[in-house]
């Protein structure tokens, strides 16, 4: 992900080969872990007294796999209208807007305005 935040220290290209790579350990990810939770059903597997907080972690470790195939075919198809300038590419504070209307609150999405928060270190 350091790679796409500083994108245009590179090509498209460069950008486009991060994005493939990003959605291929996804990818990669998700089908180890179903190969090795499906054992684990198949023939019994070990620890069989802790599945239940192994069936949460997996959740996690698998969603978290999904998400990187997901932003990785959204990102893909944002990038490939950009120009190859990346310096000045896209539709920066549009795709700002959009992030934050996606992503909000439902409460706030409803009309309510939020007051800005920053996070201390």
């Amino acid at each position: 992900m350091i790679r796409v935040f500083f994108a245009e220290q590179g090509s498209k290209a460069d950008l486009v080969a991060t994005i493939d790579r990003m959605e291929r350990f996804g990818e990669e990810v998700r089908a180890r872990l179903l190969a090795q939770i499906e054992g684990y059903l198949a023939a019994g597997g070990p620890f069989a007294e802790r599945w239940h907080v192994i069936g949460l972690g997996s959740r996690y470790l698998l969603d978290y796999a999904e998400l990187n195939e997901r932003w990785a075919r959204w990102a893909r198809t944002e990038v490939s209208g950009w120009s190859g300038d990346l310096s000045d590419a896209g539709p920066g504070p549009e795709l700002l807007r959009e992030n934050v209307r996606a992503h909000r609150p439902s409460s706030e999405r409803n009309g309510r305005v939020s007051q800005a928060r920053t996070i201390s270190p």
